[in-house]
């Protein structure tokens, strides 16, 4: 087996996708790949408050995650037939023109799928795990957080002077060079 072989195994068998009927439609939702993850833009623009920041998210992720609509798989690049005139479009672009028509509603139950959906595999996932840990993933997350608890609860330094990480004052000392004792010693 060569390796573009068992790349292309790893890619069928974390491949992960669900089906999910909302009234009378069903989608086909994927997982992202770590290099569509990469692709949406999450920072927010500076006109953008939560909630716009949100609902722009939202409609990134599924433009990515839907692979299928009423049973139809939707191709890398969609053929549309505009006139006479064929035009191609990248799927998420596509897809994302399609879920700017539908109901908000829709929009969000088919988020909260994917959010569940990646949930679940991200708790198959950690099942599936083979591997004898120094440390766990919980317990450094529990170290992390009592960090942070930990910094947070500290004063900030005065201003006349900086504390060490322990809360003691730091004091500086001037030390001075005498020139005969460096040339005896």
């Amino acid at each position: 087996m060569s390796l573009s072989d068992v790349v292309k195994s790893l890619e069928e068998n974390y491949t992960y996708t669900k089906d999910v009927t909302i009234g009378r439609t069903t989608f086909g939702i994927s997982l992202l790949t770590y290099e569509q993850d990469q692709l949406i833009n999450t920072i927010p623009e500076e006109e953008d408050n939560a909630l716009s920041f949100y609902e722009r998210t939202k409609l990134q992720v599924l433009s990515y995650a839907l692979t299928k609509i009423a049973g139809e798989i939707i191709p890398l690049i969609v053929e549309i037939d505009n006139g006479g005139k064929i035009e191609t479009k990248e799927r998420s672009i596509y897809v994302r023109e399609v879920l700017k028509k539908l109901p908000p509603k829709i929009i969000e139950k088919l988020f909260e799928v994917y959010i569940d959906f990646k949930d679940e595999i991200d708790t198959m996932l950690s099942n599936e795990v083979e591997y004898k840990w120094f440390k766990t993933p919980e317990a450094r997350k529990a170290e992390r957080d009592k960090k942070e608890s930990e910094v947070e609860s500290k004063e900030p330094a005065k201003e006349e002077g900086e504390s060490a990480p322990d809360g003691s004052p730091i004091v500086f000392t001037k030390i001075e060079e005498k020139d005969d004792e460096v040339a005896q010693g």
